[in-house]
């Protein structure tokens, strides 16, 4: 809900869509070509639909609520509706890690209990399991619901991009995914050959 508040305060002050505004000041800047909020109809060719294997929950291309469907994919909800690119995720978090580390600190007011197994900066979830084992506890980054994974380690430097269209899976695959990334970055780091 932060997030929706997030885009409603943009768009007063604007006087426009978090949509429009979002390519103009960050996006562009960047060299995120290839990233919208929503997909506009001429780009719905190039969206990879997400695999339901026909689960309730998501409803199906039939409904508005399913997530394939033309109100989904271009709905540009700000808490998920972002279609992207490994390449322009990969500039996001390269942008980020030369950034202030101000919004990757833990939010304020959350109780211990939560704090310890499922924390949260600004918009950020820190150290998350589905980062792996192999990583800083001050990795930062995103799991999206579609199977979507991305996350940057400050100490190391490294970021890492896994785009699926696997939702059911994304809880088990994406720790072994980061703990590959993370062992061959140690792998190549101590010296041994045989990694990426």
């Amino acid at each position: 809900m932060g997030i929706l508040m997030l885009q409603e305060i943009v768009e007063r002050l604007t006087g426009g869509r978090l949509r429009d505004f979002l390519p103009e000041r960050l996006l562009l800047p960047l060299g995120m070509k290839d990233t919208t909020l929503g997909v506009p109809v001429s780009g719905m060719e190039r969206s990879v639909h997400a695999a339901m294997s026909g689960d309730a929950n998501y409803g199906d291309d039939q409904t508005d609520w399913g997530w394939n469907s033309l109100y989904w994919r271009g709905l540009g909800a700000p808490w998920g509706g972002m279609h992207s690119t490994a390449e322009d995720l990969g500039r996001f978090l390269r942008h980020m890690l030369g950034e202030t580390t101000g919004p990757l600190r833990p939010m304020p007011g959350i109780p211990q209990e939560q704090r310890a197994t499922r924390r949260w900066g600004l918009g950020w979830m820190l150290g998350s399991p589905s980062f792996g084992n192999l990583v800083s506890p001050h990795t930062f980054g995103h799991t999206g619901a579609t199977g979507t994974l991305f996350w940057a380690d400050p100490e190391t430097r490294i970021a890492c991009v896994l785009l699926t269209n696997q939702p059911q899976q994304g809880q088990s695959l994406f720790p072994r995914y980061s703990n590959a990334v993370g062992g061959a970055l140690q792998r190549r780091g101590s010296g041994r050959s045989g990694g990426p």
